[in-house]
This record gives C-alpha cells, structure tokens and sequence, in this order.
C-alpha cells in the first residue's frame, strides 16, 4: 500500500492522481445532492441522429468535425463527468503500471518519459472510455429508434384528459400495450376514450405531441 502511495504521488504520476482526486471528490459532492451530474453535460447529436432527423445536412460538416470526433469517442453517452472520469482513471492505471514496469530499466518516474507519455496515455484513456460507452451507444440508439418509429401512429387517450400539461396514451395493441405521455399539440383537452394520432417527440421531458386523429369521413 505504501508503495503505491508513492508511486502515486511520485512527480511523473502527480498530473494524474491529482485529477483522479478531483473527480473522486466531484462524484462524492454528487452522490450527496450537491451538484447535478448532468451540470456539465454537452448537446452532442449522436451519428444516429441523421436517421431520426436531428442532426444538419451532412453537405454543413464537410470532413471531419470536431463533431464528428466526439460522434466517435462516444462523448455524450453518458454524463459527461462520467465519460471524463473514465479516461482520468484509464490514464491514472496506464501511468502508474508504466512508470512502475520501467523503473528498473530506468526510463519509469522520469519527467521526459512523463511527458512523453502523455499524448499516447490520453489516446488510450479515449479509447477505453469509447469501448465501454460503445454498448450503452446501441442501447441508446435502439431506444431513440423506438421513439422516432412511433410517430404518426394512432393512440388512444387512456388518462381522464391529455392537454397542454399532459397525460397518457395507449399506442397499439401490443400486449402488455405500450402507454406514453403525451401533451396535445393545439392545447386542446382530448377526453379518454379519444383516438389520437402522435406528430412529434420532445426527448426533453419524453413526452409525445399527439393529435386529434382524423377518422375517415370526418371534415378535412
């Protein structure tokens, strides 16, 4: 214990182990109500987002984007204090198992090897952090997938009412059926029992706009 505590501490280890202390702490004040962990988190659309017609016209980006780049390492899958303490914590191992491993030859704990070290360690802590929010990427797209597929099919109102402050909606006949909230679009009060048809998809509050749904006969 106490040998790693000096590694850890050790001059070309210090950069790392102190932002490591850093994000311990960060997640400590976060644990008990302090900071919102979504403080920092940036709007990324996400390479999906094309399909679900979110993102600008590709002809907008031309090459590669700092977009793009963040698209790639994942950023924005997750918290972004998350994903930053992934690549903190990737970069403390590396750092620590480095300098420990090459000590005897004597390159380990060297201030030219540490700051050598420091661009290749940054790589591999992006790409760590990349290979683990990979799975929750599918598992986000799959889900926003979902969402998009639901539009412009009919519902039915299964709270009292759906308004401009809410409500609930079946959609199909699924079993068990799928219920969403839902506002109505014009701020009309539908009643239960109202067939309605859903328009558009607000992922702020993960809540649908639904329609009146014009049955056949009814006035255009």
């Amino acid at each position: 214990m106490n040998e790693l505590y000096e590694a850890a501490f050790a001059p070309a280890n210090m950069v790392y182990t102190v932002a490591l202390i850093v994000m311990t702490a960060y997640w400590l004040i976060a644990i008990v109500g302090l900071v919102d962990i979504d403080a920092f988190d940036i709007d990324l659309d996400v390479d999906y987002g094309a399909e679900l017609d979110l993102d600008a016209d590709a002809g907008d980006v031309p090459g590669l984007s700092s977009q793009s780049l963040l698209g790639f390492l994942n950023v924005g899958e997750i918290p972004v204090m998350a994903y930053v303490s992934l690549v903190v914590l990737s970069m403390w191992v590396v750092s620590i198992q480095m300098n420990y491993y090459l000590a005897d030859y004597g390159i380990g704990y060297q201030t030219w090897f540490a700051i050598a070290l420091f661009v290749p360690n940054l790589i591999f802590g992006l790409l760590i952090a990349k290979a683990i929010t990979t799975p929750i990427k599918q598992i986000n797209k799959k889900e926003a997938l979902k969402k998009i597929e639901m539009l412009g099919k009919p519902a039915l109102v299964t709270s009292l009412s759906v308004d401009k402050q809410g409500g609930q909606c079946e959609v199909g006949h699924q079993n068990p059926p799928i219920v969403i909230n839902a506002v109505s679009r014009d701020g009309d009060s539908l009643q239960r029992g109202t067939p309605v048809e859903i328009r558009a998809y607000n992922p702020d509050n993960n809540t649908y706009v639904v329609v009146r749904h014009a049955r056949e006969g009814d006035a255009a």
